[in-house]
């Protein structure tokens, strides 16, 4: 019964050690520009905002989390496979969660880095918890009313929106006409 348990236990860390390995050898998405020289890798967990030749050639715009890579395309959105099949039904009712983009198909395409993300899901909060003490600090010293409070936070919201959005922006950047050429590397 030991000899089991032990056995049980090394193929448990085998297996999270060969996890391990395998996302430190997962495919990435070069794209490289031949003009430039400059070269951008998207790995998985990145977001990818892509313009791409969708359905009947028609350019179509697509922004999610790379979850997968292939030699031949790239899957964005959200992985169910390891979903609890009775909450997958419910995720992929209207459809699947994901689309499987060829690299082909890519027209124009900007990665947005996981730090890049955190950054500004962090100004947000910040901007929100900034309010806060302002609309509260706006209360203790002076005496405005409740539309003035929600005309000035819903005026410092917009503002702050729209400058987090200016200064991190999620449009695809780069076009493929302009030298890039995306490959697939291990």
């Amino acid at each position: 019964m030991l000899k089991v348990q032990n056995l049980m236990k090394v193929l448990f860390f085998a297996t999270i050690l060969l996890g391990l390995c395998s996302e430190l050898h997962a495919q990435e998405l070069v794209f490289i520009n031949k003009k430039t020289g400059k070269s951008i890798k998207a790995r998985v967990g990145d977001q990818l905002a892509l313009i791409y030749n969708g359905y009947r050639n028609k350019e179509e715009f697509y922004s999610q989390d790379i979850f997968a890579i292939t030699d031949s395309s790239v899957f964005l959105g959200n992985d169910t496979r390891f979903v609890h099949p009775g909450l997958r039904n419910s995720f992929e009712k209207n459809g699947p969660s994901y689309k499987e983009i060829l690299l082909k198909d890519f027209v124009k395409f900007r990665r947005i880095s996981i730090g890049r993300k955190m950054l500004k899901q962090t100004l947000k909060l910040g901007t929100a918890i900034g309010t806060f003490f302002l609309i509260s600090e706006m209360i203790d010293k002076n005496n405005i009313s409740r539309g003035q409070q929600f005309l000035v936070s819903l005026g410092i919201g917009f503002g702050a929106s729209y400058l987090v959005n200016l200064a991190l922006p999620e449009n695809p950047k780069f076009e493929m006409n302009d030298g890039w050429i995306v490959t697939t590397t291990k």
